[in-house]
C-alpha cells in the first residue's frame, strides 16, 4: 500500500507518525496534517499512517537493525526508494522514540523476599477442614507485601508455575 503514495506524501506521513510518537503533536493535529497531505482520500491516508505508526513503534521497541527493517520492508513489498526514506527517518528518530517508549513502559514490582508458615487446625466447625495443613505465604515486594493462604495442592501448583516461568526465562535468555 505504501507504494501507491507519491514519495512526498509518503515522507510526510512518516514524519507525522514520528511526531505523534515523540508527543510533539496531538492526535487531532496529526489528523489535520493527514487531511492536508491527502485531502482526496483521508481514510486511506489514515490507514497508512496507522501502519507506519505500528511499524515504527515496533522497530524502535525491539531496537531493530537496518537488516531487520530492510527484510521486513521487502516482505511487505515496499519499493527501494520508499524503504530508504523510511530507514533514514527511522535512523533519525529512533533514539528519541526509544527514550519515550522506555519512559512509558510498565514497571513490575520485584520479589525481594518470602516468609511462610505452616498452619494446622486442630478444631474447626467443618469436619473436612480438621487436620488439613494450610500455608500462610507472605511475598515481599519492593513496593509492599502480599499475603495469601493456600493448601498443599495449591502450593504445589504455585511452585510448578514458578518453575515453568523460570525455565521459560532461561530458554529466552539463551
Amino acid at each position: 500500500e505504501f507504494n501507491s503514495l507519491d514519495i512526498g506524501e509518503f515522507q510526510q506521513i512518516l514524519k507525522v507518525s514520528c511526531k505523534v510518537l515523540l508527543k510533539k503533536i496531538s492526535g487531532e493535529q496529526a489528523e489535520k496534517a493527514l487531511m492536508e497531505i491527502a485531502s482526496s482520500n483521508v481514510g486511506f491516508c489514515k490507514r497508512l499512517s496507522a501502519s507506519a505508526l505500528a511499524f515504527i513503534t515496533e522497530a524502535c521497541r525491539i531496537d531493530a537493525t537496518e537488516e531487520i527493517v530492510q527484510s521486513s520492508l521487502e516482505d511487505a513489498s515496499v519499493d527501494e526508494e520508499r524503504a530508504k526514506i523510511l530507514m533514514d527517518i527511522l535512523t533519525k528518530f529512533k533514539p528519541q522514540i526509544r527514550k519515550i517508549l522506555g519512559e512509558t513502559s510498565i514497571h513490575l514490582p520485584q520479589v525481594i523476599g518470602i516468609d511462610w508458615r505452616l498452619c494446622h487446625d486442630i478444631k474447626h466447625r467443618q469436619l473436612q477442614k480438621i487436620q488439613t495443613p494450610r500455608f500462610l505465604i507472605r511475598l515481599k515486594f519492593n513496593n509492599g507485601d502480599k499475603v495469601f493462604e493456600c493448601n498443599y495442592e495449591q502450593l504445589q501448583d504455585l511452585l510448578y508455575r514458578l518453575k515453568t516461568a523460570q525455565n521459560s526465562v532461561k530458554t529466552l535468555l539463551k
